[in-house]
């Protein structure tokens, strides 16, 4: 009976954790507009190896001209939960990593903060830290990327997911 609660536990954890591919699609498509309003363009999505788990998408910008960006990662990063312990609703936010073509972080940008704590992840300033990152150096938080009170939990998973992911883009286009 345990084994059966916990699975359907994990199922339910697994529906709240999943990330919307239609909401980050749509997100990433308006942010790109954005940087590249006169450019035409197309998002080829990367395969990424089955040993990894990944809670978003890597794409490939195509395009006839040479751009600043090559390489997009969208995805979600899951914070603490609320106040409330029973629930079964998660704190997270969504994000997308612009990627310059020697796979260098070129912008990185909260697309929808859904957190009841540590919203100034979300400051530009606060992300532009990240910008030339290129997964050659470790990154610790209250060293090379700024501390933020009251949003340790967010500080650390944002910068754990730049570094892996950056990593991990490096990997899928050897």
């Amino acid at each position: 009976m345990k084994k059966f609660i916990l699975f359907l536990l994990l199922l339910n954890l697994t529906d709240v954790y999943s990330e919307s591919p239609d909401k980050l699609t749509n997100g990433l498509l308006v942010e790109l507009k954005k940087f590249l309003p006169k450019e035409e363009f197309k998002l080829a999505k990367l395969d990424i190896p089955s040993k990894y788990s990944v809670n978003g998408s890597f794409y490939q910008i195509q395009s006839q001209k040479q751009l600043k960006v090559k390489y997009v990662y969208t995805g979600r990063v899951n914070t603490q939960r609320g106040k409330n312990q029973s629930s079964t609703q998660a704190d997270y936010f969504d994000y997308i990593m612009l990627y310059s073509p020697n796979v260098t972080v070129h912008k990185v940008k909260i697309t929808d903060f859904q957190s009841t704590h540590g919203e100034g992840v979300c400051s530009a300033g606060w992300l532009n830290q990240f910008v030339g990152y290129n997964g050659l150096k470790l990154l610790v938080v209250g060293k090379n990327v700024d501390a933020i009170s009251g949003a340790t939990i967010s500080v650390n998973n944002l910068t754990f997911d730049v570094q892996s992911k950056t990593k991990l883009l490096l990997e899928i286009i050897k």
